[in-house]
């Protein structure tokens, strides 16, 4: 009886030692994935084209161009006032960073005179809409992943028209036609199976199999995160956070928002992570979610980046008529 005792008692505490740390790790992994919060007045305000851009103009550290172009996109959306001050700062960074050492700016990738060209054009662009002569920029939508599984997939770099893959999913052979995508070879840059997946996802999508899809990009993105990111042809430098990227915005527009945070997660390269939480924001954004546009857009930790992908954001949030 008493030997049972100890024998639990051992077991439970080795369980203890083995469950602690795990929980530990679960806990500390979300804090660390936590993305940063919004400043208190832009979660309680209402998102419009202003509030994005007021938070784009907020930045710290931004170049006098960058500013310039928040300015005008501000101008756009009728924000005159706020506008004028926005160049006064920027032509006042501008004049500071012409005086400081290269070694001493905050970004030593400046560059005065091309700031000071980028920062004239803004100027010019603002004067324009003063006068009523700027057109209204088109609201874009990146339909970039979207082409990316609608190009020719090729098997091993030789191009076979016409896809069998493409012929099984017009036909709605999905099953078929991922056993097909999963026995491409898995080290082709042309005919890698992530993208055939992606294929019969959209396909399925399409089809009605809102749930299927969301199964097949996520096998894709399995598939994708195990590509090396070094490639050595240049232009294919990078395909696997290229790949993972698109992924991302595949899901999010077949509705699999956890699943498009997650892949940006894997995301190991941060300028590819920023892409992704840039595209995918804004596809969101143009589904109507524009919390979740603005949270997400929230996390790009590249300042321009993220301010360029504000003032995009205002493109679409901006009011029928109003420019």
């Amino acid at each position: 009886m008493g030997l049972t005792i100890v024998v639990t008692v051992v077991l439970g505490l080795v369980q203890l030692a083995i469950a602690v740390p795990l929980l530990l790790i679960l806990w500390l992994k979300r804090q660390l994935y936590r993305p940063p919060p919004l400043p208190l007045w832009a979660r309680v305000a209402e998102v419009d084209d202003r509030l994005v851009l007021h938070l784009a103009a907020a930045i710290e550290g931004l170049s006098p161009g960058t500013m310039g172009q928040i300015a005008v996109a501000q101008a756009q959306a009728g924000d005159m006032e706020t506008a004028r001050a926005l160049l006064a700062r920027a032509e006042t960074r501008l004049q500071r960073l012409s005086r400081t050492p290269r070694l001493l700016r905050w970004d030593d990738s400046l560059i005065p005179e091309c700031e000071r060209k980028r920062l004239s054009d803004a100027q010019q662009r603002f004067a324009s809409v003063l006068l009523g002569q700027e057109q209204p920029p088109p609201v874009r939508l990146d339909p970039t992943a979207l082409s990316w599984v609608r190009e020719p997939v090729t098997f091993g770099g030789a191009s076979r028209p016409p896809d069998p893959i493409r012929v099984l999913v017009a036909k709605g052979q999905f099953h078929t036609a991922l056993d097909l995508a999963r026995a491409l070879p898995r080290d082709a840059l042309d005919g890698q199976p992530a993208k055939s997946m992606a294929v019969v996802a959209v396909g399925q999508h399409e089809a009605g199999d809102t749930q299927g899809a969301a199964a097949t990009l996520v096998e894709a993105v399995a598939v994708a995160r195990r590509f090396s990111n070094i490639w050595p042809v240049g232009d294919d430098s990078g395909y696997r956070e290229r790949a993972l990227t698109y992924l991302a915005v595949l899901q999010v527009y077949i509705g699999d928002l956890k699943g498009a945070r997650r892949t940006i997660a894997i995301i190991y390269d941060q300028d590819s992570a920023d892409h992704a939480c840039s595209e995918v924001a804004l596809i969101l954004a143009g589904q109507g979610e524009r919390r979740a546009a603005l949270e997400l857009l929230w996390q790009i930790a590249n300042k321009e980046q993220k301010a360029h992908a504000c003032m995009r954001l205002a493109e679409i949030y901006r009011p029928a008529g109003k420019f």
